[in-house]
């Protein structure tokens, strides 16, 4: 009986106990709820984060769109033009082009031209003057400019006055640069679209046409350089220089509707140039005994 009242305090005290641990549960597991939820979004805001970093590089589809195509050409490219002239001519006929003339710092078309096969040049104080074609001297070897025949521009003459003449009918290439040219076609052959009268061949020079620039407006070019000839010599007594300046320019202009064009083109080239000759002066020796007899 004495022991009654302890044994109902303490069933009463566990219970209460009991009550708070499993109230306090429901607030554990909330929170370990909370929790595991948290953890389980935080991948997904880290995947939104690289996404949002990962649009700002993307590029515009309209600024690609608006950008102009960059068309880089080199040795192929010219190759292929080289063939096709060749595939498309109906006689035995090499050209070289523009592209192939600038790679080589040729002074004018005759050096140009002795790249070609079975072409030949001859010189004149070191530099490329006449051409020769399978043999065949300058002056059986026809030359045109766009078709057109060029007069022969020896320097050379023969007599004074009206009488004077050239001395050959060979055409000088050291009269044209090389830097206003497109192409140099050798025909080797005849053909009835050329003009008659190269033996050795017919050497077609092509300039360069406004209406073949890509973009209408005015556009154009400026090139300059120097060459040094050590084989000159006496240059201060004689005002003459080792360092001779080359400089070219073209200017060009076509309407927007490609019908109509302009095209400019000049040239400067300075040369100098030394020779040394020896002339024997022949004279009669005539015995002073012949004389007095």
């Amino acid at each position: 009986m004495k022991g009654s009242p302890l044994s109902v305090a303490l069933v009463r005290s566990t219970s209460i106990v009991a009550m708070a641990t499993c109230l306090g549960l429901p607030a554990a597991v909330l929170a370990q709820t909370t929790g595991s939820q948290a953890s389980n979004a935080q991948p997904a805001g880290v995947v939104q984060n690289e996404a949002t970093s990962v649009q700002p590089t993307g590029q515009d589809p309209q600024a690609e769109a608006d950008t102009p195509d960059i068309v880089v050409t080199g040795i192929r490219a010219s190759l292929d033009r080289a063939i096709s002239i060749k595939r498309n001519s109906a006689g035995v006929v090499d050209a070289i082009s523009a592209e192939d003339i600038g790679k080589f710092p040729d002074t004018n078309l005759a050096e140009s031209l002795q790249r070609v096969t079975g072409v030949s040049i001859n010189r004149v104080n070191g530099e490329g003057s006449q051409v020769s074609v399978r043999g065949f001297s300058g002056g059986f070897n026809l030359v045109t400019l766009n078709g057109r025949q060029l007069p022969a521009s020896n320097v050379d003459t023969s007599g004074a006055g009206d009488f004077a003449r050239g001395t050959s009918r060979s055409f000088d290439f050291q009269n044209l640069a090389s830097e206003g040219v497109s192409a140099l076609e050798v025909y080797k052959t005849g053909r009835a679209a050329i003009p008659s009268g190269g033996i050795g061949a017919a050497i077609n020079v092509v300039t360069r046409k406004p209406l073949d620039v890509r973009e209408a407006g005015l556009s154009g070019s400026i090139g300059a350089k120097a060459l040094y000839d050590r084989s000159v010599e006496q240059v201060e007594t004689q005002g003459k220089h080792r360092v001779l300046p080359e400089l070219s320019g073209l200017i060009n202009w076509k309407n927007d509707a490609n019908t109509f064009g302009v095209s400019v083109f000049g040239s400067y080239q300075r040369r100098d140039s030394t020779s040394a000759q020896s002339a024997p002066n022949y004279f009669n020796v005539v015995p002073t005994a012949t004389v007095l007899t």
